[in-house]
């Protein structure tokens, strides 16, 4: 054994005794909380909202203890999850491509209309609307 490893003994006959265990302050209150059969539900779920770690523990228990039926589902979701998630930066990604083109436009726009190019010429070359290329002629 090495002096990093600590091995501590608890009486959890002596630990359920207790009425008031301080789960907000205490961190073996909590998991002992988690891993006691007997505590309430309701105890449970707020251990495990008040503490990432348990939660992360919780979740793995409930993998190893899945059926394969559970296991495909929640695989399922997870890829399912992914998926959405690369559709959502894609999405974000396209929004900025179009801005970062309508921008451009704009600036293609406000040149040749600069240099006195028609507002037909300029609408045929940038796609943008007569319209805004009015107003914008406007302000130039």
């Amino acid at each position: 054994m090495t002096e990093a490893l600590e091995i501590h003994f608890i009486n959890l006959v002596k630990w359920r005794r207790i009425k008031n265990k301080d789960i907000k302050n205490d961190s073996l209150n909590r998991w002992l909380t988690w891993l006691n059969d007997s505590s309430p539900p309701e105890l449970v779920e707020e251990v495990l909202n008040m503490d990432m770690t348990i939660l992360t523990a919780n979740e793995k228990q409930a993998l190893l203890t899945a059926t394969d039926q559970e296991i495909q589902e929640y695989l399922r979701r997870r890829e399912k999850g992914e998926w959405d998630r690369i559709s959502r930066f894609n999405s974000a990604m396209r929004k900025g491509e179009q801005k970062g083109a309508k921008k451009e436009a704009l600036k293609i726009a406000k040149n040749l209309l600069v240099k006195g190019s028609s507002l037909e010429f300029v609408h045929e070359i940038t796609g943008l609307d007569i319209d805004k290329l009015n107003r914008l002629q406007t302000r130039l």
